[in-house]
């Protein structure tokens, strides 16, 4: 799905790693929210307060027949589509819709070094979220360790993220479910392209 956010455009990479090796990835082209367009023009009045993307946040909604009340429900191998609801004008990620933090989305807050593009904090102190700018584009690499972002019975099987920029969305993708426990890490490779 390619965003309607006319110029800018994403895409999206999860990679599962375990034991230094990655056993299962997924990319695609990720969808520029509608909110990006009030985000860039309140950057762009140099609006004081107007936050920059500084959240990640990963939910196990994102796939065909879940939703926030039975998470389980469903096929973890069908990500939602525009027809189910996955569309520019979404304002949260749908874990968070009647989710609860920690149980049905989790996430890491960061700042970023302003001249090395390498975070300076992350919520959790042991992932990590680099940026780069490359020409035109904005690459974010964020490394969720092994012990970050599990559930509190051990596992969960995330199919969605978002970014955003304090309290609004930026960006989304839904995917094929990813398994996250204290035994695999994921990266996720998240371009901005302007």
């Amino acid at each position: 799905m390619v965003d309607t956010f006319k110029g800018i455009s994403g895409y999206f990479k999860i990679e599962s790693i375990k034991d230094g090796k990655v056993i299962d990835s997924f990319e695609q082209h990720n969808l520029i929210m509608d909110e990006a367009r009030n985000i860039f023009a309140k950057l762009l009045a140099n609006i004081n307060g107007q936050p920059v993307v500084d959240k990640f946040v990963m939910g196990n909604c994102g796939h065909v027949g879940a939703d926030a009340n039975d998470p389980s429900a469903g096929d973890i191998l069908v990500p939602k589509s525009e027809a189910d609801g996955f569309t520019s004008d979404r304002t949260m990620l749908f874990a968070e819709e009647t989710g609860t933090d920690g149980v049905n989305y989790n996430s890491i807050e960061f700042t970023v070094d302003g001249v090395s593009g390498n975070t300076v904090t992350a919520s959790d102190s042991i992932s990590t979220v680099n940026t780069t700018v490359n020409g035109h584009e904005v690459v974010y690499i964020i490394d969720i360790d092994n012990n970050a972002l599990n559930a509190s019975s051990g596992s969960i099987v995330y199919t969605e993220c978002a970014f955003y920029a304090g309290s609004e969305i930026f960006s989304m993708r839904t995917f094929k479910g990813k398994v996250k426990d204290n035994t695999v890490g994921l990266r996720i490779t998240w371009k901005i392209i302007f």
